[in-house]
C-alpha cells in the first residue's frame, strides 16, 4: 500500500511541480509586459520634454520675428518659375515691336553704309546689333510695356525733349553731332538729318518729325509713335558706339570688330549716364533675350 501512496505523492508532486512551473513562467511573463509598460510610459515624457526643449530653443527672441527655412528644392523652383515668366513676358513684349526695330535697324545700315573691318555688316554683325538695340528697348520701356506715360509710345526713349540728341535734331545747337557715313554715303549733321529723311527712299512717313505737330515736345507731343522712337534711337546709338569713349578719331559708320563688349559701351554711352548700372541692365537683358549668353552682371 506504501508503494502506491509515495508513486502517488510523486505523481501528484510532479503535476504540482510542473503547474507551479507553468504558473511562474506566465506571472514573469505578465511581470515583464508590466514593466515593458512602466519603461514605455517613462520613456515618453522625457520623449516629449525634449520636443519642448527644442522648441523653447527654436523660439525667436524678443522683438524678432522667426525665420522660417525655405527648402531648397523650393527656392530654387520659385526662382525657376519667376526667370521663366520674365522670359516670357520679355518676348512677348519684343514681338509686338521687333518689325519696326528691324525695319530701323535696316535703314540705317544701308542709309549709313555701316561696315566692319572694311567690309559691310555681314549676317553676324547685324544680329549682334539687333540684339543690343533689343536690350536698350528693355532697358529703357520694357519694350512700350513699362511704367510712365511716355513708355507705350517711346520704347527707346530717344524722344526725350530735354535730351540733347532730340535737341540736336530740332537744330540746337544749329549742327550738333556729325553723322560720318561710309565710302557710298555722305555725313550729315544732326539738325540736317529731319530735312534729309523727308525725301530719303525708304524712311517711313509716319517716322517723319515734321508730321509731329510739335517735334521739339519730342515724347510729350500726343503724336509721338513708336516708329519715330525706333528710327530716331538707331543712328545715334550707332554713332555713340563708334564715337565714344575709348575710340579716338571714330566715325560714325566703322563698327570695328562689332564685338558684344564693343557694342555693349555704346548702349552705356547712349544713355549718356542718366541711369546707374546701366551696363549691368543691359547685359542682363541680352541673357535674358538669350542673345549673349556670355553677358554676366558686372
Amino acid at each position: 500500500m506504501s508503494q502506491p501512496l509515495l508513486e502517488d505523492w510523486r505523481t501528484f508532486g510532479s503535476a504540482r511541480i510542473k503547474t507551479q512551473s507553468v504558473a511562474s513562467k506566465k506571472t514573469r511573463a505578465k511581470a515583464q509586459k508590466g514593466l515593458s509598460k512602466r519603461t514605455e510610459r517613462r520613456q515618453e515624457p522625457a520623449k516629449t520634454n525634449l520636443h519642448l526643449r527644442t522648441l523653447r530653443e527654436k523660439k525667436p527672441a524678443k522683438g524678432k520675428k522667426a525665420v522660417v527655412p525655405e527648402s531648397p528644392s523650393k527656392g530654387a523652383g520659385l526662382k525657376s518659375r519667376a526667370v521663366g515668366k520674365s522670359l516670357s513676358n520679355e518676348a512677348v513684349a519684343w514681338a509686338a515691336v521687333s518689325e519696326i526695330a528691324s525695319a530701323a535697324f535696316d535703314f540705317w545700315n544701308g542709309f549709313l553704309d555701316l561696315r566692319a573691318g572694311g567690309e559691310k555688316l555681314g549676317t553676324p554683325e547685324q544680329s549682334r546689333f539687333l540684339c543690343v538695340i533689343r536690350s536698350v528697348s528693355w532697358q529703357e520701356s520694357r519694350h512700350g510695356t513699362g511704367a510712365g506715360r511716355t513708355a507705350g509710345v517711346d520704347p527707346m526713349q530717344c524722344g526725350n525733349p530735354k535730351d540733347a540728341w532730340w535737341r540736336e535734331l530740332n537744330g540746337s545747337p544749329l549742327e550738333g553731332d556729325l553723322l560720318i557715313g561710309g565710302p557710298l554715303a555722305g555725313k550729315w549733321y544732326a539738325s540736317d538729318l529731319p530735312r534729309t529723311m523727308k525725301t530719303t527712299p525708304g524712311f517711313p512717313p509716319s517716322a517723319c518729325l515734321s508730321d509731329l505737330s510739335d517735334p521739339r515736345k519730342g515724347h510729350d507731343a500726343a503724336d509721338f509713335n513708336q516708329t519715330i522712337s525706333y528710327y530716331w534711337a538707331v543712328p545715334i546709338l550707332v554713332h555713340k558706339t563708334n564715337t565714344g569713349p575709348g575710340i579716338p578719331n571714330g566715325k560714325t559708320y566703322e563698327c570695328g570688330n562689332c564685338d558684344f563688349e564693343r557694342l555693349i559701351r555704346g548702349a552705356v554711352n547712349y544713355n549718356g549716364g542718366g541711369v546707374a548700372n546701366y551696363g549691368r541692365g543691359i547685359r542682363d537683358a541680352l541673357s535674358l533675350s538669350g542673345c549673349y549668353q556670355g553677358a554676366p552682371s558686372a
